[in-house]
C-alpha cells in the first residue's frame, strides 16, 4: 500500500526548510511501519465480520463477480483477500490468498497478509509457514520477520526463536519499529524480563 505524494508549491517568498521536509518524510515512514506492525500485534481480534460497511461489502461482491469471470487472475484474488482481511473474514481471506499464491507463488505481501489471517484464525503453525515463505522469497522482508517473531513469542511461546527472529530484523534494519517502540526496545524488554526471572 503506497500513499500518493502530493507536490509542495511555494508562492512568493515562502520556502519550506529542507530539514522540515526530511522530518515529515521520516515521520510518515515510521507511521507506516508502525501501523503494519500494529495490525498483527493487537491482542484482541473480533471473529465476526465488520458490520455496517456497505462499501466494503459491495467491493467484495464486485470482486467475487470478477473472479468468477477470471478465476486465474492472481491480482484480483489478492484484492479479494484484502477485502476479506478488512472485514475480519479470516477463512475467506485465507482461501482467496491461497488461490492467488497458487497462480503467482512467492508474492511476499500476499504471504505476509496470509500469515496475519492464519494467526487471527488461531492457526499459528500455518502463520509461521506463510511468513517463512515470504522471507524465503525476499530475505529482507521486514514485516515478515516482525510478524513471525510475534507469533513465536505470543502464540507458540517460543521465546528464544522469537528473539532470534527479531534480532535478524534488527540486522536488516536497526531503525525498524514494532508498534510504538523500536525493535531494539522490544528485544530489550524481553531480555530484561528474562534477567529479572533469573535473579528471583
Amino acid at each position: 500500500m503506497t500513499d500518493k505524494k502530493k507536490s509542495l508549491k511555494n508562492s512568493g517568498q515562502t520556502r519550506t526548510s529542507p530539514l522540515i521536509l526530511i522530518l515529515i518524510l521520516a515521520l510518515g515512514f515510521v507511521a507506516g511501519v508502525a501501523f503494519s506492525a500494529w495490525k498483527l500485534e493487537a491482542p484482541e481480534y473480533t471473529s465476526a465480520p465488520a458490520q455496517g460497511d456497505t462499501k466494503l461489502s459491495q467491493m467484495a461482491e464486485a470482486l467475487e463477480a470478477q473472479v468468477a469471470q477470471d478465476p486465474r487472475n492472481a491480482a484480483l484474488l489478492a484484492r479479494l483477500g484484502n477485502t476479506y482481511f478488512d472485514t475480519n473474514q479470516y477463512a475467506s481471506a485465507i482461501d482467496a490468498y491461497n488461490r492467488s499464491l497458487a497462480i503467482q507463488p512467492g508474492d511476499t505481501d500476499v504471504l505476509t497478509d496470509l500469515g496475519i489471517m492464519y494467526r487471527r484464525n488461531n492457526q499459528p503453525i500455518e502463520a509461521i509457514a506463510a511468513f517463512d515463505g515470504a522471507i524465503a522469497a525476499e530475505p529482507g522482508h521486514e514485516n515478515a520477520y516482525l510478524n513471525k517473531g510475534i507469533v513465536l513469542m505470543y502464540d507458540l511461546k517460543k521465546e528464544a526463536e522469537a528473539m532470534a527472529t527479531w534480532e535478524k530484523l534488527r540486522d536488516i534494519n536497526p531503525l525498524a519499529m514494532a508498534g510504538n517502540q523500536s525493535i531494539d526496545e522490544l528485544i530489550a524488554h524481553f531480555k530484561e524480563g528474562h534477567d529479572t526471572e533469573g535473579k528471583k
